[in-house]
């Protein structure tokens, strides 16, 4: 099954959330260079699921 690519996680603390979701999940943070302040999740590599 295909990993999902888009989702938003709406939060009034980023850094705290960037936190819960580094040690429960794992995933890898990167501020997007942009206009407002966005923030990019890697949730895992990017080598093909395997079945």
């Amino acid at each position: 099954m295909p990993r999902i690519t888009h989702f938003d996680i709406p939060s009034d603390n980023p850094e705290r959330a960037q936190k819960f979701y580094q040690n429960t999940f794992g995933w890898k943070f990167d501020k997007w260079d942009g206009p407002m302040e966005y923030w990019m999740i890697r949730t895992g590599d990017d080598s093909p699921a395997r079945n």
